[in-house]
C-alpha cells in the first residue's frame, strides 16, 4: 500500500514549516490530480462504489474547515472540545457531486491555504497562552 506523503512528525515542525509542508502536498497534488479527470470523469464514481473525485475533493474542503475550526478553537480554548464529523453526510449535504470540477479544486486550494496561513499565526498563539499560563502560575505559588 502506498502512502501520499513521506512519514513526517508534525509535532515536532515549526508552525511556519508544517504550513509550508501542507501547502506543498495539496498543490503538487491538484497538479498531478487535476490533468487525469475532466468534469464527466471526475463525477463518476468507481464501479466497486465509493466517492466520485468531486466527492473525495469535497471531503478535503471539509475537512480543512474543520481543521481551521480546530486550530482556533485550541488557541483559544485550553480544553479540547470539537463538533463531530460526519463525512457521507456533510458531502451529501452540500451537494459536491453536482458542483463544477474546477470550483471544487480552487475551493480546495482557497481553504488550504487559509489553514495554512492559520496554522503559522494560532500554533505560536497557543504556545504563547501556555508559557504566559506557566509563568503565572509560577508567580502565584
Amino acid at each position: 500500500m502506498s502512502t501520499y506523503t513521506e512519514p513526517t512528525d508534525l509535532l515536532l515542525m515549526e508552525p511556519a514549516h508544517l504550513a509550508s509542508h501542507l501547502r506543498a502536498v495539496v498543490e503538487n497534488s491538484i497538479l498531478t490530480l487535476a490533468p487525469g479527470y475532466d468534469e464527466a470523469s471526475a463525477s463518476k464514481p468507481p464501479a466497486n462504489g465509493g466517492w466520485s473525485a468531486k466527492q473525495v475533493v469535497g471531503h478535503l474542503i471539509d475537512s480543512a474547515g474543520n481543521n481551521i475550526q480546530r486550530t482556533v478553537r485550541l488557541s483559544i480554548d485550553p480544553e479540547l472540545r470539537m463538533p463531530g464529523y460526519e463525512e457521507a453526510e456533510w458531502v451529501a449535504v452540500q451537494g459536491y457531486q453536482d458542483r463544477p470540477w474546477a470550483e471544487l479544486l480552487s475551493h480546495l486550494v482557497r481553504d488550504d491555504r487559509s489553514l495554512s496561513e492559520g496554522l503559522i499565526v494560532c500554533l505560536p498563539y497557543r504556545q504563547f497562552l501556555a508559557w504566559r499560563d506557566c509563568n503565572h502560575r509560577r508567580a502565584a505559588s
